[in-house]
């Protein structure tokens, strides 16, 4: 019923061209959060986070690896979420996802072959925005 990219079949879509992702495959609902600045008394802004959308993806590693940052070891990782161009398409890098308590910072975002079908976004795990 949705295609990504040149393939149309069935209820299949693809975010890479080696990949076929099935509908059932988007199994991971998530959040999209924005962060909203609220005038406070001294003149400054109050930082806080709403959900802005919830969409069903499919989320997959992308890379992850260990560096020592100034004598101190630390671990990072970033995450593909595949999803629906219609449940994504007002994503900003400046957003965040939740899935199950944890955070991640958007650090991209993809139209797909530019065919407003699927958007896969990349984020961090663990990194502040």
């Amino acid at each position: 019923m949705v295609a990504c990219g040149s393939t149309i079949s069935g209820d299949y879509m693809s975010c890479d061209k080696d990949i076929v992702i099935s509908a059932g495959d988007r199994n991971m609902l998530i959040a999209i959060q924005r962060e909203l600045r609220t005038p406070n008394d001294s003149g400054g802004y109050t930082s806080s986070f709403a959900t802005y959308t919830t969409a069903w993806v499919m989320m997959e590693q992308a890379s992850g690896y260990e560096r020592y940052k100034q004598n101190v070891l630390a671990a990072e990782a970033t995450w593909k979420f595949s999803g629906l161009f219609n449940d994504l398409s007002g994503v900003q890098v400046t957003d965040r996802i939740l899935v199950n308590d944890e955070y991640y910072n958007v650090r991209s975002i993809e139209d797909v072959k530019q065919r407003h079908v699927t958007i896969c976004l990349r984020a961090e795990k663990g990194v502040v925005t």
